[in-house]
């Protein structure tokens, strides 16, 4: 995953969202965290890899500039 991914998060209190990683939390131990801009919550969210599942990815290739 990387910046500009296209994910849905699984949420404690609202359920299922969908949003854009906008930024990535490295930790000491375990897999890292993503901060998450969603597209219908106030707020932005915290969410841990494995509550993320990968919708679209961003490609910053285009192949039709060859």
């Amino acid at each position: 995953m990387q910046i500009g991914d296209i994910v849905t998060i699984k949420t404690k209190h609202y359920g299922i969202k969908t949003g854009v990683l906008i930024e990535e939390y490295p930790k000491d131990m375990g897999p890292s965290e993503w901060l998450v801009s969603s597209d219908d919550h106030p707020r932005n969210i915290r969410a841990n890899r494995v509550d993320l599942r990968l919708v679209n990815t961003m490609q910053e290739d285009n192949p039709m500039d060859d």
